[in-house]
């Protein structure tokens, strides 16, 4: 589980454009769908750069003893 996983994160639906608002770890999920119109969206990216991040605060907290 990433240190962030937790955190609520809110974004539109790129088919409906209503909002979605989840818990990180959910749109990390593979075959991330829509609550509300079911469409399955690319996320691919998205966890990449979300588990970039993650290691970048990993090396930053143990390079100054965090």
């Amino acid at each position: 589980m990433g240190m962030f996983d937790k955190e609520i994160v809110e974004v539109a639906c790129p088919g409906c454009r209503k909002k979605i608002k989840k818990e990180l770890r959910w749109f990390k999920a593979n075959n991330v769908a829509c609550p509300n119109c079911k469409v399955t969206f690319e996320n691919h990216q998205f966890r990449r750069d979300i588990d970039a991040v993650e290691k970048q605060l990993a090396d930053f907290k143990r390079q100054f003893g965090g």
